[in-house]
């Protein structure tokens, strides 16, 4: 159970992402050399399409559909442990695991959009089958 509950976390870790780097500081002759640089960044971001961002086609199959997978697999048997832990029976146990992977999943979704990135569907599917396999799990145990 314990090497589940670390393949959850890392699987969480890996969806959260990197954390943003703070752009280093220049001294006066970097900033002189970048200027034109500059400039040409502020007429591209003055152009019609500015802010539009190129995004990745959303495929059925690749590596985040993976890591929604498995970390919603992880999340659910970890949430499953810690409710039958709680003295929880084993149905009210899955319900409230399921409810608790299904809202990570939904959540995540939710961080994505609120930060530029698309809302998917696909991605809430793969959450959705890595639950289905937690509760086929759970249902095949005591």
């Amino acid at each position: 159970m314990i090497q589940l509950a670390a393949a959850a976390v890392l699987s969480w870790l890996a969806l959260a992402g990197p954390r943003p780097v703070p752009p280093p500081q220049a001294d006066a002759a970097a900033a002189t050399r970048l200027r034109p640089a500059t400039r040409l960044a502020d007429l591209a971001a003055s152009a019609p399409h500015a802010g539009a961002r190129l995004q990745a086609p959303d495929r059925w199959f690749a590596q985040d559909k993976l890591l929604h997978f498995t970390a919603s697999f992880g999340g659910f048997n970890l949430a499953y442990g810690v409710l039958r832990t709680a003295q929880l029976g084993r149905e009210p146990a899955m319900v409230g695991a399921a409810a608790i992977a299904g809202a990570a999943g939904l959540w995540k979704e939710w961080r994505d959009r609120r930060s530029g990135g698309p809302f998917s569907a696909r991605d809430l599917v793969w959450d959705g089958l890595g639950i289905l396999a937690g509760l086929a799990v759970a249902a095949n145990t005591r």
